[in-house]
């Protein structure tokens, strides 16, 4: 039986869960499978049901492609291997196949694209984007990939030569690939599955928290349904039916074209409900029509907001589905001078931003009774991009200022050492200038393994000054860059100076026109010759790194390189471990793919960079203080105070920029997947979820003059909506 539990309040959700998990399964060792849509989702709900509960055990949280995949698997009665069709293989698969077909008419696209002096760089850039169409493709267009590989070749020119890339690739790739078993198991699911597979199927799944689900997941739930417990809690904005609302936008386009096509003006069946749904909840207008279709069963559990602050007026005029701002309403709500339920903040520049968050956030804490940091959560549409000012505000503040907090959704790749990792690959370019080998000594694993600590490396810039060190290995390297061979402030001149000084008399004297350094004696040697030695090493690998290898080759010389030039705490040796899988990933794939072409230092970049970024997951979520974390989709967790940070127009909602020849954006439908979209629903989710004080901030006036900048859209609806329904 497929159900459906809606409610505007997470928490009643939680408790419907909980009070359904307290029935137990049939089999005692059975874990409990609850779909969420990311990790942050998956650890606040585990949280809350050990509170509510007392315990929460063998608790399964798998994501709804990893989960639909599993059960096609299950029903086909075989252990498939998507591994060849992931997107990341799929990449290397078409970097295979590409070149040989650029020849033919339908790519002159293409080959003119590549036609350039970085083919290389551009190709592997090139095959990921159509790496990643392909991957939608499978999801959200599975019946197309069948068609044009049954021969069906479209007129469209951007639809030919994906056709024909499609049928290479599936040509020469080994197994089925998931539009074709997904067609295999709509098949299969037609008929009664045998009792073995009966057996494998879990008794009861729980889908928590989706605001949006794609066809074919939501179709392999209803045909798990017909034999297994299935019911989605949903977190439904409103309790009347609103499916059909359009805002005033929306309305415009409907009415333009039914003019267009000499149809009957119907603008009057037109509604726009609560103007804020209308316009940002079109993610969820699309999952209620996918589960009107489904026929699932409904129950509800909508809660008036408590309270009778702007916030929750706020929210109640969303539930009711109503609209202050339609001049229906006698006059306009007062507003008590004391509300600050419902903030927004212009300020300068994000560390201005960060700033006044630090201030409001200790006002909160002396007016709302019992707050603790664990129930704050601020969020921003990079939290990367404002970390340095979190870091300086609230990792400065002592005493009673002090607030605690973490920082969530990092990628890996802001860690210290992975940066100076990305600074040894670029040796091949690098020019050896003085601060960039010194910032490479401030890294504490490098410094360890080439033994200079925190007085040697002090030590050690006072000679770089004194010996005026500026850049260049010495005056080989300067000729290889087309400069005259000089050694004239060098390392190797530097270093010259340096090693006379300790080995002849201090007052310092020409030898072989050197003028040795004076100030240099005793345990410094130590220091000077682990430089001397970091130098050499330095070197060596500019060269090395120069000369591209096979994917397998790189995984060695990598592992050397890290060795060379790390001594990593346990921390580090796990951010580490990070690379060396990723390169083994990448020389697995290629094996996979028949790709072994020599890769260069680029590709091994971008690839690591791109390997690294992916694998952030949900790291320091609510872990305790305040949680600074990334604005991600279905995340609407309810917190008692919400802030939104970086609420500037043209910077959120992000924008879509689809691919030219994507055919998913010429022809969208309404289950797609939008950026654009699910940003919108995310702020209304926001919205919602805040309990007792909602904060926001923009950047609204430059540093420079102190013009005015408009804040994003979203939030100058929502002020347009207060000002509209409420009056000071």
């Amino acid at each position: 039986m497929l159900q459906t539990i809606h409610s505007n309040r997470m928490e009643r959700l939680v408790q419907a869960l909980l009070e359904r998990l307290q029935r137990p399964l049939r089999d005692p060792l059975a874990s409990e499978i609850i779909l969420v849509q990311n990790p942050g989702m998956a650890r606040w709900l585990s949280q809350q049901l050990a509170l509510a509960g007392g315990i929460a055990a063998n608790l399964e949280f798998p994501l709804p492609a990893s989960f639909a995949w599993r059960m096609q698997q299950v029903w086909l009665g075989q252990d498939l291997d998507l591994g060849t069709y992931d997107k990341q293989s799929l990449r290397w698969q078409l970097m295979a196949i590409l070149p040989a077909l650029l020849p033919q008419p339908q790519f002159l696209g293409l080959r003119q694209y590549l036609d350039v002096a970085d083919e290389e760089i551009r190709r592997y850039q090139l095959c990921g984007r159509i790496a990643d169409l392909f991957d939608q493709y499978l999801v959200y267009r599975p019946q197309m990939l069948l068609d044009w590989q049954q021969g069906s070749l479209p007129s469209q020119a951007d639809a030919a030569w994906q056709a024909l890339l499609w049928r290479a690739l599936v040509a020469r790739t080994p197994g089925e690939h998931r539009a074709a078993l997904y067609q295999r198991f709509l098949q299969q699911a037609s008929a009664a599955p045998a009792e073995l597979i009966r057996e494998k199927l879990p008794e009861r799944v729980s889908v928590f928290g989706l605001s949006a689900l794609a066809p074919v997941y939501l179709k392999v739930l209803e045909v798990l349904a017909e034999h297994a417990e299935v019911c989605l809690y949903l977190l439904n904005p409103c309790a009347e039916y609103w499916a059909d609302i359009q805002d005033d936008k929306g309305q415009a386009r409907r009415r333009a074209r039914w003019r267009r096509q000499g149809q009957q003006d119907q603008s009057a069946l037109l509604d726009v409900g609560n103007p804020l749904l209308a316009s940002m909840g079109q993610v969820g207008q699309a999952l209620l029509d996918q589960l009107l279709e489904a026929g699932a069963a409904e129950a509800q559990l909508f809660a008036e907001p408590a309270g009778a602050n702007l916030l929750q007026q706020l929210q109640g005029d969303i539930l009711q589905l109503q609209d202050r701002s339609s001049g229906l309403l006698a006059e306009r709500s007062l507003i008590d001078p004391a509300d600050r339920s419902v903030q927004i903040h212009a300020c300068h520049s994000p560390m201005r931003e960060v700033q006044v968050l630090h201030d409001q956030l200790r006002a909160c804490f002396d007016e709302l009774d019992d707050l603790e940091p664990r129930q704050l959560v601020v969020m921003a549409p990079d939290i990367a991009s404002y970390a340095p000012w979190i870091e300086a505000v609230f990792g400065n503040a002592s005493g009673e200022r002090h607030i605690p907090w973490s920082i969530a959704d990092l990628p890996p790749l802001d860690a210290p050492l992975l940066r100076g990792l990305e600074q040894l690959l670029r040796l091949p370019e690098s020019r050896f200038e003085a601060s960039a080998v010194l910032s490479l000594l401030e890294l504490p694993a490098l410094a360890a393994r080439f033994g200079i600590d925190g007085a040697g490396l002090e030590r050690i810039r006072r000679w770089v000054q004194e010996t005026a060190i500026r850049w260049g290995k010495d005056g080989q390297m300067r000729a290889e860059l087309g400069l005259p061979a000089t050694q004239a402030n060098s390392w190797e001149a530097g270093l010259q100076q340096l090693f006379f000084g300790y080995a002849l008399a201090p007052q310092g004297q020409l030898y072989e026109g050197v003028l040795a350094y004076a100030d240099i004696e005793g345990a410094e040697a130590e220091w000077l010759g682990n430089l001397a030695e970091l130098l050499r090493q330095l070197d060596h690998w500019r060269r090395e790194l120069a000369r591209p290898l096979p994917a397998q080759a790189w995984v060695e010389r990598i592992n050397r390189l890290l060795a060379a030039f790390f001594r990593p705490n346990p921390d580090e040796a796990e951010l580490l471990q990070r690379v060396r899988n990723a390169l083994v990933d990448l020389a697995q794939r290629c094996q996979q793919s028949g790709f072994d072409q020599p890769l260069s230092l680029h590709l091994i970049r971008a690839e690591l960079n791109q390997a690294l970024a992916s694998s952030q997951g949900a790291q320091r979520f609510m872990v305790g203080g305040v949680t600074f974390c990334n604005m991600v989709p279905m995340r609407s967790i309810p917190f008692r105070v919400i802030c939104l940070l970086g609420m500037n127009d043209g910077q959120f909602p992000r924008r879509d920029d689809p691919l030219g020849f994507d055919l998913m954006a010429q022809l969208p439908l309404a289950s797609d997947r939008s950026r654009r979209l699910d940003d919108r629903y995310l702020f209304l989710e926001a919205l919602l979820s805040a309990r007792e004080r909602l904060y926001i901030s923009y950047v609204g006036n430059s540093q420079r003059d102190n013009s005015p900048r408009n804040p994003s859209v979203l939030v100058s609806e929502l002020i347009d909506y207060l000002q509209r329904g409420w009056r000071l």
